[in-house]
C-alpha cells in the first residue's frame, strides 16, 4: 500500500489524472477492480481504466488522449505479452511514451512491471538452472533505460536463476529483481 500511495504522490496527488492499463489481466472485471482501488482506497478523484484488449482498441483517439494527459500510468498484472501485443506501435502506446517523457510517473504490478523494460522477460523458458538460451525475451515498452531488464516476484517465486541466466547471455544488462511490496 505504501508503494501505491507513493505512486499517487509522484503522479501529482489525489486529483492528478491517472490511467490504469488492465490489459495484462484475463479477468473481465479488472478495469473495475483498479478503478475501485484508486478511487476508494487511494482516494483518487481522476482515475480511469483504459479498456484495451487489442491493437484495435489501442488505436482509439479518445484513449490515446487520456493516456497523453495522464500524470500517472499504472499497468496491472497478468501476462505482459498481452500488454506489448496490444500497445506496441499504436497511438496509445505512443501517448504513454510521450506522457512518460514529459514527466508522468509509470508504475505497475507483476506483468505491469515486466513490460516496462525494452527487453522483457516473458515467463517462458527453463529456470531450473543458470544457463544461456534458457529464458525468452521479447520487446517490451522501452520505458526504462535500454540496458535494464526487470523481473518481478523475484524472491517469492525464486526467479534468481531466470534473471541470472538473462545476464549470463546479455552481460551488458543491469538486472533488477523486484519482490512483493
Amino acid at each position: 500500500a505504501d508503494a501505491m500511495r507513493k505512486f499517487v504522490e509522484l503522479a501529482g496527488g489525489k486529483d492528478a489524472p491517472i490511467v490504469v492499463i488492465p490489459t495484462a489481466s484475463s479477468e473481465a472485471d479488472a478495469p473495475e477492480y483498479y478503478e475501485k482501488l484508486f478511487r476508494d482506497e487511494l482516494d483518487c478523484a481522476n482515475a480511469t481504466s483504459l479498456r484495451i484488449r487489442s491493437k484495435a482498441d489501442a488505436t482509439r483517439p479518445d484513449l490515446a488522449a487520456l493516456a497523453r494527459k495522464a500524470r500517472g500510468i499504472f499497468f496491472g498484472g497478468g501476462d505482459q505479452i498481452r500488454i506489448t501485443n496490444a500497445l506496441l506501435g499504436t497511438p496509445v502506446g505512443e501517448a504513454i511514451a510521450a506522457a512518460f517523457a514529459s514527466g508522468a510517473v509509470v508504475g505497475g504490478t507483476s506483468a505491469g512491471t515486466a513490460c516496462q523494460s525494452e527487453r522483457m522477460i516473458t515467463g517462458e523458458g527453463d529456470f531450473t538452472q543458470v544457463r544461456t538460451r534458457s529464458v525468452e525475451l521479447w520487446t517490451g515498452l522501452g520505458l526504462l533505460p535500454r540496458d535494464v531488464v526487470v523481473d518481478q516476484h523475484f524472491i517469492r517465486r525464486q526467479r534468481q536463476n531466470r534473471l541470472l541466466s538473462v545476464v549470463l547471455e546479455h552481460p551488458g544488462l543491469l538486472a533488477v529483481g523486484v519482490d512483493e511490496e
